[in-house]
């Protein structure tokens, strides 16, 4: 008989009605002007700590010739989290915790599925910007909090799509109820999982950036293809320990 778990269970345990955890461990992008030069390559990285009440990114610029890539890697968002639709739930999302649930499960034997959302921020861009490409890199978290507990991907139909999101992410109103808008234009289909932890890296979203550099940046919204019980993909969030782990979105642009 299959032992049913809440998506939430875990992670209520650790926090209480999704308070902030300590942002100790994040770091603030601060470019820094004496560069490393490595043949034409030259790199800017970030070194400065930040306090606990901004939402941060570390970011890494490297110029290559006429081409930039902007590495951001999203630290302690506070435009990033996943909503439930259990009635406990509905009326909240999960900012602060240490992953990120796409899934349709059950709880107390009723229906319960889970959507993710992230935003990272392209200040750093340039308005004169010419996309070249965009890959977005999600990691499996090693101990899931949600689903069986044991793996972090689950189900004979567990792909899903990246969407991009066509409303504020106003924090902390965002709750099932009231989830951000979305478009299927460009949608991205990351495809069933292959292994239990399987990180799903450099996944190509540069159409769905593209968009967000012409019509707004709002982020990225993630949601099982078929919500069907017992399928989940878990995922390290941005408040995860090991910040290689984190999600990251590499851009590479020319200037106009």
């Amino acid at each position: 008989m299959k032992t049913i778990f809440s998506l939430f269970a875990a992670v209520l345990l650790l926090l209480s009605l999704f308070t902030t955890q300590s942002l100790t461990s994040c770091t603030k992008e601060t470019i820094v002007r004496d560069t490393t030069i490595l043949r034409d390559t030259t790199i800017i990285r970030d070194t400065t700590t930040i306090h606990d009440t901004v939402d941060h990114y570390d970011t890494t610029i490297v110029y290559l010739h006429d081409t930039i890539q902007l590495t951001l890697e999203a630290c302690c968002s506070k435009t990033e989290g996943y909503v439930n639709s259990y009635i406990d739930y509905i009326n909240s999302n999960a900012n602060g915790v240490n992953q990120l649930s796409i899934a349709s499960w059950t709880h107390l034997g009723a229906p319960e599925n889970a959507r993710a959302f992230i935003k990272f921020d392209y200040k750093d861009v340039p308005a004169n910007a010419v996309l070249i490409n965009a890959k977005l890199s999600l990691h499996a978290i090693p101990v899931p909090g949600s689903g069986n507990f044991i793996d972090a991907h689950f189900g004979p139909t567990n792909s899903f799509t990246i969407r991009r999101i066509t409303s504020a992410l106003n924090m902390p109103q965002i709750n099932w109820n009231n989830q951000p808008t979305t478009t299927n234009q460009n949608q991205v289909i990351v495809p069933q999982s292959t292994s239990s932890h399987q990180d799903n890296t450099d996944i190509d979203v540069s159409n769905l950036v593209k968009d967000m550099f012409v019509s707004g940046n709002n982020g990225f919204f993630m949601q099982l293809q078929n919500e069907v019980i017992y399928n989940i993909r878990q995922y390290c969030s941005s408040y995860y320990t090991d910040a290689d782990k984190r999600p990251k979105l590499v851009l590479q642009y020319k200037k106009q």
